[in-house]
């Protein structure tokens, strides 16, 4: 093959949801678009866009109709429409788009990289391999435990049309690589992007940002960044801890970065989980007054920047951006066990602290940190220091080209 043609790799993110609205996976590869560039790695994206979207204008659609092309910084974005019929049959019609739009396609793709993986969807993901086409699943959780053997049997069907699954941690390939999961593995950890994740270079630049933001200079800011909706993430356990949190530093206030009810109108089980902790919040000394939902943000970094303690209350993740981006930007951490805490977070006790999910525990370990701005300083410090080492983005992007790169050349080689 000729080092031309190399130089020039078409991937095709398929991103059931991409801008304005996304999930973890989506915003990181929107963030290595331009590096990949850089790599000879050309993205572009195919989306989803649902009955209730108003992000592209108003129109009337039926499912399967291809919206007009967009671009997103950069990124060239083609959207299928896909009518409400329940999360899994979204996802089955969204694939069965996918797969006929590569047909009609010319050229197509080199390499098409998935972000979700349903065992409904297997048909079209075989209809896609059997066009020549190399598939690659970027998987951000860990499995499921406990499932009964059929439902794991079941789960693992689209691995067999799959040329890799990707993976952020070892943990992660030890669990996928189990028995009966017959395909090939790569860790390829979250890449950080260290220039805009950086610590305030002083006392100033923190007070500054903080007035920028709209929050008090002069307060003891503790961050939670995710999904406030979101049981797992464990904002609920959070909420309960910061009653004795807000008691013991009267200076606290609690920052809330990530969706909240004024955007995403939850209704049912989200309904009455974001009430419980808006209750929790409201009970604790200042109540409501010293807590902030900024909502969706872009601006991550600043609010990181900005932060004296972040909190991770999670109960079972992949590789998370969220630890990354703090530690980046030398923000002091308290995480609590998880499923699927991965060693490429480094250690307990030198870059983050490790609690019990207990309120107490929580509570205890977040003061701890607050009442002592020498051993924030030393966690955040060491932080840094170890996403420099192992978790900087231009080693995670050398290695997504030249996976990419790699299955285009016997891609080729096999359509000979």
């Amino acid at each position: 093959m000729s080092e031309e043609r190399l130089s020039g790799v078409d991937v095709l993110l398929a991103a059931f949801r991409f801008h304005p609205v996304y999930a973890g996976p989506a915003i990181r590869f929107k963030r290595y678009a331009p590096g990949l560039r850089d790599r000879g790695i050309d993205l572009g994206v195919f989306s989803a866009h649902l009955e209730d979207d108003d992000t592209v204008g108003s129109g009337s659609w039926s499912d399967g109709d291809l919206l007009d092309v967009d671009s997103v910084d950069g990124i060239p974005v083609q959207r299928v429409h896909v009518t409400d019929a329940g999360p899994k049959r979204q996802l089955v019609r969204y694939y069965r788009s996918l797969a006929r739009h590569l047909e009609a396609s010319a050229p197509r793709p080199d390499v098409v990289q998935l972000l979700t993986l349903t065992p409904w969807a297997s048909p079209w993901y075989r209809n896609i391999r059997r066009m020549g086409l190399p598939l690659v699943y970027t998987s951000t959780m860990m499995p499921t435990p406990g499932l009964a053997w059929y439902k794991r049997r079941f789960d693992r069907i689209p691995l067999r049309w799959l040329d890799c699954v990707v993976v952020s941690t070892g943990v992660m390939r030890d669990a996928i690589g189990t028995p009966g999961a017959r395909v090939r593995v790569e860790v390829i950890p979250n890449g950080l992007d260290l220039d805009r994740f950086r610590p305030p270079e002083s006392a100033d630049e923190r007070r500054v940002e903080r007035r920028r933001l709209g929050l008090d200079p002069a307060a003891e800011l503790v961050l939670f960044l995710g999904g406030v909706l979101n049981h797992r993430k464990g904002v609920d356990v959070l909420a309960e801890a910061w009653g004795r949190i807000a008691e013991a530093r009267p200076a606290a206030r609690l920052v809330l970065v990530g969706p909240h009810a004024d955007e995403l109108r939850p209704a049912g089980p989200q309904a009455a989980f974001l009430d419980r902790v808006r209750r929790d919040l409201s009970s604790a000394p200042g109540g409501l007054e010293r807590v902030v939902f900024t909502g969706p943000v872009d601006n991550v970094q600043d609010y990181l920047r900005a932060a004296d303690v972040f909190v991770f209350p999670s109960r079972k993740e992949g590789m998370p951006n969220a630890v990354p981006e703090a530690f980046g930007c030398g923000l002091a951490s308290v995480m609590t066990p998880f499923e699927g805490l991965p060693q490429e977070f480094g250690r307990p006790g030198r870059e983050y602290v490790l609690s019990p999910r207990t309120p107490e525990d929580l509570s205890g370990s977040v003061v701890a940190l607050l009442e002592s701005p020498e051993r924030r300083g030393e966690l955040g410090a060491s932080a840094r220091a170890w996403v420099e080492a192992n978790l900087g983005v231009d080693r995670s992007l050398d290695r997504y080209a030249d996976l990419y790169r790699e299955l285009t050349e016997r891609a080729q080689a096999r359509s000979r």
